[in-house]
């Protein structure tokens, strides 16, 4: 799936753009580059050994693809995130430094290496578990905002209304 507008390090917020630099940076890429796109082009380039089979191109160029799309997903979450909501959820910036500490071992992981395919599925995993983990979060607290709206509504539902003194008008004479 296309995105209509072409993914952009600064749609990321600070600390994701941070992780994201230092991650390229470790693996001396250019983010593009260790995100397995280019900047023109949403399809990552094939890097591979010219003796590799054509299905295990293919294998990992649809797990970079999935890499690089659950992370916009999740980079897009973020970014639609206040800082107050970020702070707020639990474990995040522990679980951002392990996708972050994941990432930059696939990065330096030799192409062919045989188990790069699976670790690009587990870092994938994890970014889309960490997003659904932000979606039920953001869930969980409507609803409690809701039940709360509920109650209040309730709670005065049976409540006389409140009639303010107001100062009798003169009588026309």
């Amino acid at each position: 799936m296309k995105s209509a507008k072409p993914w952009s390090l600064s749609d990321a917020d600070e600390e994701t753009r941070r992780a994201l630099l230092k991650a390229a940076e470790q693996a001396g890429l250019s983010v593009s580059d260790w995100l397995g796109q280019s900047p023109e082009d949403d399809t990552p380039p094939i890097d591979v050994d010219a003796t590799e089979e054509p299905e295990a191109r293919r294998e990992e160029s649809e797990d970079s693809r999935a890499l690089t799309a659950a992370i916009s997903r999740l980079t897009e979450r973020l970014g639609a995130m206040g800082q107050p909501a970020r702070e707020s959820f639990f474990g995040l910036k522990a679980r951002l430094a392990e996708i972050e500490r994941r990432l930059g071992e696939v990065a330096v992981a030799p192409h062919a290496a045989p188990d790069r395919g699976r670790s690009m599925r587990e870092v994938t995993v994890m970014v889309e578990a960490l997003g659904r983990d932000l979606d039920s979060a953001d869930e969980d607290a409507r609803t409690m905002i809701e039940g709360q709206h509920a109650g209040a509504e309730r709670a005065f539902a049976g409540a006389p209304a409140r009639r303010w003194a107001t100062a009798p008008s003169a009588a026309p004479d």
